[in-house]
């Protein structure tokens, strides 16, 4: 089983990240030692009845067999439950004071063997007993050497009923026995700390890895995501390259052709491979030449514009282009050439052109109708709906003794009127004299006339 050991962030190797850690690498070892350190409890536990269960109290005997029963029940019990736990959302400290609590329990177990078969065994017995428990705790410190409290919750209650027994006899054998004892205690304590170390060293390489580990994958993520973003641009600029109806040109500084794209091929009217290491100057009739001259030696100063400039095709016909020039200049700032990107204006130039005819073509319509008019002797005017003046010959100007510098396209009607009445052609008030010769009043306070009226001359 792979266990999860829990970072935060990028493996901060800080102390409650390496605290949660050690916790959880303990729990691993726990769960891995507990069934074989139960055996090993049971096998020694059964053989202990058989070899003292002739000499020793049966009830001492019973009672001591239950405890270490119901210890190793609760230590199987705690294990069982902890291996169906679900290590993501197990609370780490938790299980770890109950693996610990139940090597407290185990350890009070085994010192029952002291407190109860000790004092009324025979030298052969004890022999046999000390053997048992120190053996027993010998082994629970070299099996739980990561965990220096579970281990002195077994050790310290199982060996002191027997260290007790030896320097409680106050002969000089039995307490050289007992120091004896009490220093590989103390040695295996020691050597308990120092696996311990090893264990917490152990675990901060291993984060110290995983950190390291995690930042190789990301910086690895991250060059595989710029190579891929990289390869996408390779391939998307290859492509808009192609299909683009703009044409590409590159040329160095001599102006020799580095690149161009199959749209400007079909500008120039020629194949890829007839451009390509040609001079710019071989495409373009004299005036163009001088433009295309005069541009390039801009872009030799660093200045970036457009222009308008006409190809000459294999055919002779021109091709009318707006070219929007860049310099371009390599990693150590060195120009290198220059970049055009064309776009084919034939269309725009053909709609100027019949533009302009066609302009031309109304003016002349527009003279030759108004010599019509001027030819004619009755006087013309037409006026819209807004009483604008519109088309009027010179007769009109002739017949009302108008200046030509009254009537001008914003001229309306009324602007005559009030000329008239202003010169004395019309009456102050308006009022005019009608065909029959009779006077009369104008509407609208002289500023409408009738179709026909008598005008007053200033002869």
């Amino acid at each position: 089983m792979v266990m999860v050991y829990p970072t935060q962030g990028s493996a901060n190797l800080g102390s409650e990240n390496l605290r949660r850690t050690l916790q959880a690498e303990r729990l691993r070892l726990h769960r891995a030692i507990s069934a074989s350190s139960v055996i090993f409890s049971v096998g020694l536990g059964v053989l202990l009845a058989i070899l003292l269960y002739s000499a020793a109290n049966g009830l001492h005997m019973a009672l001591w067999l239950t405890a270490l029963g119901f210890a190793l029940a609760a230590r199987i019990a705690v294990w069982r439950a902890h291996v169906r736990a679900d290590p993501q959302q197990a609370d780490s400290a938790r299980w770890l004071f109950r693996y610990r609590m139940c090597f407290a329990a185990h350890g009070l177990a085994w010192s029952l063997a002291g407190l109860l078969l000790l004092p009324a065994a025979t030298h052969s017995q004890i022999d046999l007993l000390s053997i048992a428990l120190f053996a027993i705790s010998a082994g629970s410190l070299l099996a739980t050497a990561f965990d220096v409290a579970a281990a002195s919750a077994f050790v310290l209650p199982t060996m002191a009923p027997l260290l007790v027994h030896f320097f409680a006899r106050g002969d000089e054998g039995s307490a050289a026995i007992g120091a004896v004892m009490s220093l590989l205690a103390a040695s295996g304590m020691l050597s308990t700390l120092r696996t311990q170390g090893i264990v917490q060293e152990s675990v901060r390489l291993r984060l110290a890895e995983a950190a390291s580990a995690e930042e190789a994958y990301r910086s690895a993520a991250l060059a595989e995501e710029a190579r891929r973003e990289l390869a996408e641009k390779h391939y998307l600029l290859p492509l808009l390259l192609r299909t683009t109806q703009q044409g590409f040109w590159y040329i160095d500084n001599a102006g020799l052709t580095i690149d161009l794209n199959p749209a400007m091929c079909n500008l120039l009217g020629r194949r890829r491979e007839d451009v390509m290491g040609r001079s710019v100057f071989e495409f373009f009739d004299a005036d163009n030449l001088q433009i295309i001259r005069n541009e390039i030696a801009a872009r030799q100063t660093g200045k970036i514009g457009g222009y308008e400039i006409s190809i000459t095709r294999p055919d002779g016909s021109l091709v009318h282009c707006f070219n929007n020039a860049t310099p371009i200049h390599d990693s150590g700032g060195q120009r290198i050439g220059s970049v055009g990107l064309w776009t084919d204006i034939s269309g725009r130039k053909l709609a100027e052109q019949q533009i302009i005819e066609a302009t031309a073509q109304l003016r002349r319509k527009s003279d030759d109708l108004q010599l019509t008019l001027d030819s004619i002797d009755q006087g013309i005017v037409s006026v819209r709906a807004d009483g604008l003046i519109g088309v009027h010959n010179r007769r009109l100007l002739e017949l009302l003794d108008l200046p030509s510098s009254l009537v001008t396209p914003s001229t309306t009607v009324n602007d005559v009127i009030r000329f008239q009445i202003k010169r004395g052609d019309l009456d102050a008030d308006g009022s005019f004299v009608d065909a029959d010769g009779v006077r009369q009043a104008s509407a609208n306070g002289g500023l409408d006339l009738p179709d026909v009226y008598i005008r007053r001359t200033r002869t």
